[in-house]
This record gives C-alpha cells, structure tokens and sequence, in this order.
C-alpha cells in the first residue's frame, strides 16, 4: 500500500462522544465530543481519517537516569486538523453524519469545504517522502499521527505495541519497551536496559 495512493470520503461525520484514539503506557491521544471527521481510504477501504475539532495529546517522553529524569512530558491541545491512520474499526460506532449546524461550528460553509480542507492537510502530508508504507493499519495497536503544525510542516507520531516514535521541529523520541532516545537540540541521551549514556554540549556522561 501507498500513502500517496489516498482517496478521500465526501461524507463529513461527526464524534458523539469524546473519544480515545489512542492510549499505552506512554502516550493518549483523544478527540472530543462533536470533533468532524472525514474517511482517509486506500482501495476503497476505510483506514484511516482526518479529524478538526478538540482533543488532547499527552506523551511521557521522560527518560529516568541516576542524574535525574531527561526530558519532559509533552502536552498538546489538538485544535487544528490532524490525521490518524489505523484503529478505525474500534471507533466506527462512535460516529454520525455531521450536519450544517456542525460544519459551521469550525467555520466551514458546507462538506465540500471541509472536504477541501481536509483534502490539502492530506495532500500536504503524504506528498512528502514517507517510509511508513510497510506498517500493517489493520493491526489493532498500529496507528500513525500527524498533527498540523501553525507553520508548515507536521509532528508525527507512530504507535505499535511497545514502539513509539515522535518527532517535532526539534525534537525526536523514541522508546522500544525498557529503551528510549531523546534527541533535542544540544543533547541526545539514549537509555538501555538500567544503562544509559548522556551527551550534552561535547559532555558525557554514562552510566551502568
């Protein structure tokens, strides 16, 4: 399968609830109640959609090492549109057609303007060079993320039973059961196993 292969649906719907899309020990994302949502389908197959409304990221991207813990949690409050592919089948009951009344409410004139816009959040994401083609979105713990950034661009998260990686404009995090790495700007730290070997400003630090 080809992300650039997308089609899009043409039927805006709407969440009746708030929502999980997804939660592991490291990480919850979730979508609250009337967030729109609109069906991202690859060989006329539902796999995946692109939601505009409210929600909340939370990820425990902390490392914990002798010296202290390293990093931060990352908390983000999901306003501007954002894709996920996989787990639609766990929330397929948790939806309805949206109506006008809907629509408006995040300033959209009609479906196909939603559409529209959901089209170019799409169009905007997946035109980049994407090495994510081989994950299986069928799998009930695989999901991919892209949250719209103000600027352009998109911080990215991908989940699939004990793996998680992030990535921002500055950031990047990736943990793989008791292994993490922390990249930011001046520090990369990667932690194994009780072991974990820090380096900061041409300084580091190991420690077993």
């Amino acid at each position: 399968m080809r992300l650039q292969d997308y089609k899009l649906g043409d039927k805006p719907l709407k969440l009746l609830q708030d929502t999980t899309l997804l939660k592991n020990e490291r990480c919850i994302v979730n979508a609250f109640k009337d967030t729109l949502a609109l069906p991202i389908e690859f060989d006329e197959e539902t796999l995946g959609y692109v939601f505009h409304g409210k929600g909340k990221l939370l990820i425990d991207s902390i490392i914990e090492t002798r010296r202290g813990a390293v990093g931060k949690s990352t908390e983000r409050d999901l306003k501007e549109p954002f894709l996920m592919l996989g787990g639609t089948k766990e929330i397929s009951n948790s939806m309805n057609p949206a109506d006008t009344s809907d629509l408006s409410k995040l300033g959209y004139e009609s479906a196909q303007a939603f559409v529209k816009s959901a089209d170019e959040a799409c169009e905007r994401f997946f035109k980049r060079k994407i090495r994510h083609d081989h994950l299986d979105f069928d799998a009930k713990d695989a999901r991919l993320f892209a949250f719209m950034r103000e600027e352009d661009g998109y911080d990215t998260l991908i989940s699939k039973r004990d793996k998680l990686l992030y990535t921002s404009d500055e950031e990047v995090y990736v943990f793989k059961g008791d292994k993490g790495i922390l990249k930011r700007p001046g520090e990369v730290v990667v932690s194994k196993r009780g072991k974990t070997v820090c380096v900061s400003d041409n300084d580091v630090f190991v420690e077993e």
